[in-house]
């Protein structure tokens, strides 16, 4: 084995003069990027979305929800949870939220098929689904076919300006907004590869 750990890595000698050929990481949670932004710029506007701001502060407050939420659920540390939601700002939330919870996210496309759903959720061993609520038809019809307990859905709207408070609960379902509202921010502590 050769003592250069880059030899056998042929790209790196395409690397632009001055680019190193490795980063030192800080071993840290992957999540404690966001709480340390929301320390050093709370107020800052983290999303912006449908002219709607999301401070970093407002949005370690709704991913420490959820990750007590999810917790609440029976979320277990080292348990998938699939997020089928697209570029909106409930995808940061449940990303950070899922991972705050000590869990592991797995990301499915809305524009997957029934098939494609059932399968990638099997294979990773989803048990929870945080979705876009246009999406619950197709997870109703392949839940049986996988190991889904519960379905957490959330609208577009949630997070825009004069969102509306307390959406109705859908059969089967929770409400993502009502979830995180109703849930006082109380996550998980662990270090990391703690197993």
């Amino acid at each position: 084995m050769s003592e250069d750990p880059y030899a056998e890595k042929v790209w790196v000698k395409n690397y632009d003069e001055g680019v190193p050929s490795s980063i030192d990481y800080p071993e840290m949670n992957v999540y404690e990027f966001l709480d340390n932004s929301a320390k050093e710029f709370g107020s800052r506007t983290a999303i912006w979305f449908l002219k709607n701001k999301i401070s970093y502060k407002k949005l370690k407050d709704l991913t420490d929800r959820l990750a007590t939420a999810l917790v609440n659920l029976g979320a277990k540390k080292g348990d998938v949870i699939a997020i089928m939601i697209p570029n909106f700002p409930q995808f940061i939330i449940s990303y950070y939220g899922i991972i705050k919870a000590g869990c592991i996210a797995t990301a499915c496309s809305v524009l997957h098929t029934e098939h494609e759903l059932a399968y990638q959720l099997n294979d990773a061993g989803a048990e929870i689904i945080l979705a876009w609520d246009n999406q619950v038809d197709k997870i109703n019809k392949i839940k049986d076919r996988t190991r889904l307990r519960q379905i957490i859905i959330t609208n577009v709207l949630d997070y825009a300006p004069m969102a509306p408070r307390n959406r109705p609960e859908i059969a089967g379902t929770l409400q993502f907004i009502n979830l995180i509202n109703n849930t006082k921010p109380d996550p998980p502590k662990f270090n990391i590869n703690e197993l």
